[in-house]
């Protein structure tokens, strides 16, 4: 999971710096990976305004440019963009000015002019792909601004390595339920208009197994512009979280993906066929993904479909037939939640993974899901314009969890350190539990989201783990070791191996399973148990008698110029009949 740190604070402002911060998640058992600056190498680059542009006398392709930096002189800055212009407002690198790539500005001669400094390129400061000319910034900006602060570039992208059970921190707002935890610091949460004044529903939608589909959620938006860019600010968080930017109504679906943890779907309205269904596929079928890749159905494939066949890969990836683009005008959203067993292990056969499978694979909150969608639709409607029209909603959202008795004196005994009841109730709260007395226990339900919250020892496990695993005491473990009882009798078999032993013989041990062929050699009886999944095709079969398995020890010894062998083993030996049986011990000797 990669985020922006500013955009963490956006939501939580902590003040932590940025090594507490990390220090803190990770302690708190989200462990960060990695943290790395977004430009680590960018200084002394500024807004600049060009007042004049020349050409060069001494160049045909170069101009000569005066630049206001917000200075009392006027810079002179040879410049080879061919669409260098009066009045265009570019980032300037100053003389000194360090840039991404490694390169420092210094005052130079080009071919005869002075040139003190550089106008650049989205490229060469590694804020965006364009190299075909300078990076054209917004007329409004105060001269001299470092351009650090323009895009926002004193930032950080964290990287964390979640376990496979806090599917729930994979979304902005569920790291920042964590970080309230431990600071202390209200999570902000965003505004969301809940839609509750919709029209009817122009779309139904029929679950064939409520199992693997337990909810869907469906809205209509129409009119929407789908050619307008996407934000910048918007636009930005997404690629610091490694997810590059495709169109309007794409991005806003995995922004929200990112915010909240939903994965969504858009679906080109005018393009849907009929009802949505969500069943399983059927062999024969075949879907073109967005990826480009042409995908043979199979039955174990939970797939979105419409009366004219599959549209989408359920909680994996849509389809291209009724992908959105330019002219998309009426879009269908969903929100739906798939279970961990329909989606589990499909990237194996699939050859790729997505972010919806991931975070579907990890559990997705059923109770955040219109939520969701509605925050999807307030953001779309907000800048891509058009009107909701209809909603559909098929399965329950919400799901009763039990609650767990919790015993705050438990806490104390199993840990080794003092926290006061007060503490506890107050860590639970900030956690989003709902927390209620029950004489010297608590009754306490999990939020929706944590899935990994049973047993009484989960929520010591919270405990512990917002109060800091450092406070926990370093000490040895206890035990007492004393000398074991000597029976006085052994039974028939030890007996037999401690002569043996006397006799100057070694006890091997050997593998109960052994190869189809050596058993057949050595067997005295018919029939053998086989292995259905065997660690290796020469040990396929269980072996009746220790005949064989002293054989490839004698063979190996020999093998080795070992002259003289003296070998016994007392081991199990297996019948196909419903039980086994311990053997003499066997001897062999060269």
């Amino acid at each position: 999971m990669k985020f922006s740190e500013n955009w963490l604070r956006s939501v939580c402002p902590t003040t932590f710096t940025t090594d507490e911060l990390s220090n803190a998640l990770t302690m708190a058992g989200l462990e960060v990976e990695a943290v790395d600056p977004v430009a680590k190498s960018l200084n002394g680059v500024v807004v600049g305004r060009i007042t004049h542009a020349r050409p060069h006398p001494n160049a045909d392709k170069l101009k000569i440019c005066d630049v206001d930096v917000g200075e009392s002189e006027l810079l002179q800055i040879v410049c080879g963009a061919p669409n260098a212009a009066e009045g265009m407002v570019v980032p300037t690198a100053l003389v000194d000015a360090h840039l991404p790539n490694g390169l420092v500005i210094k005052r130079a001669k080009l071919r005869g002019e002075v040139s003190l400094g550089m106008l650049c390129s989205g490229s060469e400061l590694e804020i965006s792909d364009d190299s075909n000319g300078l990076m054209s910034l917004d007329t409004d900006l105060v001269l001299g601004t470092d351009i650090r602060e323009v895009f926002d570039l004193n930032d950080n992208v964290f990287t964390l390595k979640l376990t496979a059970n806090r599917g729930d921190c994979l979304s902005i707002m569920g790291i920042a339920r964590e970080l309230q935890a431990i600071s202390g610091v209200t999570a902000q949460y965003p505004e969301i208009d809940e839609l509750s004044s919709i029209g009817p529903k122009d779309l139904s939608v029929t679950i064939a197994d409520e199992k693997a589909c337990p909810l869907y959620l469906g809205l209509t938006i129409c009119g929407v512009n789908s050619s307008v860019k996407t934000p910048p600010h918007i636009l930005q968080k997404l690629e610091r979280s490694g997810v590059r930017g495709i169109s309007a109504i794409v991005d806003l679906t995995n922004y929200v993906m990112l915010e909240l943890g939903q994965p969504m779907h858009a679906f080109d309205r005018d393009k849907l066929k009929g009802n949505i269904s969500v069943r399983h596929g059927l062999v024969g079928e075949t879907l073109e993904l967005l990826n480009g890749q042409q995908l043979a159905i199979s039955e174990d494939m939970l797939m979105i479909a419409d009366e004219s066949g599959p549209l989408a890969l359920a909680g994996i990836m849509g389809g291209q037939p009724t992908a959105v683009d330019d002219k998309t005008t009426n879009i269908f959203l969903e929100a739906a939640v798939f279970s961990t067993q329909s989606v589990a292990g499909k990237w194996r056969s699939l050859g790729f993974s997505t972010d919806a499978l991931h975070r579907f694979e990890r559990g997705v909150d059923p109770q955040g899901s219109r939520r969701a969608l509605c925050r999807l639709a307030n953001l779309i409607t907000e800048i891509c314009g058009g009107s909701v029209k209809s909603s559909t909603e098929t399965g329950l959202s919400s799901v009763e969890r039990p609650a767990i008795i919790f015993r705050p004196e438990r806490v104390r005994r199993l840990i080794g350190i003092d926290v006061s009841v007060e503490r506890m109730k107050q860590i639970l709260v900030r956690l989003d539990m709902s927390v209620s007395d029950e004489g010297s226990a608590f009754s306490v339900v999990p939020p929706s989201y944590r899935f990994d919250i049973e047993l009484e020892e989960d929520l010591i496990e919270e405990i512990v783990r917002i109060e800091g695993f450092n406070k926990l005491p370093s000490t040895l473990p206890k035990s007492e070791a004393g000398m074991m009882p000597i029976r006085e009798r052994f039974d028939w078999n030890e007996r037999f191996n401690r002569v043996l032993l006397q006799q100057g013989f070694q006890e091997v041990i050997t593998y109960s399973f052994v190869d189809q062929p050596l058993e057949d050699d050595f067997s005295v009886i018919a029939g053998v148990i086989r292995l259905a999944n065997p660690i290796a095709e020469q040990y396929s079969v269980m072996r009746t008698n220790l005949l064989g398995s002293l054989a490839l020890v004698m063979q190996r010894n020999i093998s080795h110029r070992i002259e003289r062998v003296r070998i016994f083993e007392s081991s199990l030996c297996f019948e196909p009949v419903s039980y086994t049986h311990l053997t003499l011990p066997t001897i062999c000797s060269v």
